[in-house]
């Protein structure tokens, strides 16, 4: 049975580290404040095939990096103010084989979100298997992407507790 941390552990063993969190437990935000480890890397491709591996029925994958110096972080509480960047929501995804917390870029004029096809695949999901197949336009052209659904999602408990993730939580402050 593995050891259940609180998330302050966590972070103070696993520093700089992509963790994969066996069963967490969150708060009414869906931030995790404890669970037990079922692996750890520096690489996240690495967490990523682990957690395919070991196919736990609940889990998270985070990031318990460090910001470099000169970033600055926003935070929002409140409406969405187009200057401030993404908006990201912690969203609980169910699938067939178990659920996962993963944090989802919210864009209000969408009509459907995409999800990184390795989490649909944690879920239980095949991708691969779909027939359905849709349009999409990004910043690199429009493309068909294989398209699946989700079961279910539950978004955090306090919709308006809304933060930027660790990847895009950051701008250059003017020199």
């Amino acid at each position: 049975m593995a050891e259940i941390l609180n998330i302050d552990e966590i972070k103070s063993r696993y520093d700089g580290e992509w963790v994969l969190i066996g069963d967490p437990v969150t708060d009414e935000s869906l931030t995790v404040v404890r669970g037990s480890v079922l692996w750890h890397s520096k690489d996240r491709d690495e967490v990523y095939c682990k957690a395919r591996e070991l196919k736990p029925v609940h889990s998270a994958i985070l990031f318990f990096g460090h910001l470099p110096k000169d970033a600055a972080i926003v935070l929002m509480t409140f409406g969405f103010d187009p200057s401030q960047g993404l908006i990201i929501v912690p969203v609980r995804l169910f699938g067939p084989v178990g659920d996962m917390i993963v944090r989802l870029a919210l864009d209000t004029g969408a009509t459907s979100t995409l999800i990184n096809s390795e989490i649909m695949v944690l879920l239980g999901y095949d991708p691969a298997t779909s027939p359905n197949r849709i349009q999409v336009t990004t910043g690199s052209g429009s493309n068909f992407v294989l398209a699946s659904r989700c079961s279910g999602l539950k978004p955090s408990a306090n919709p308006s507790t809304i933060s930027l993730s660790s990847r895009t939580a950051f701008r250059q402050r003017p020199k």
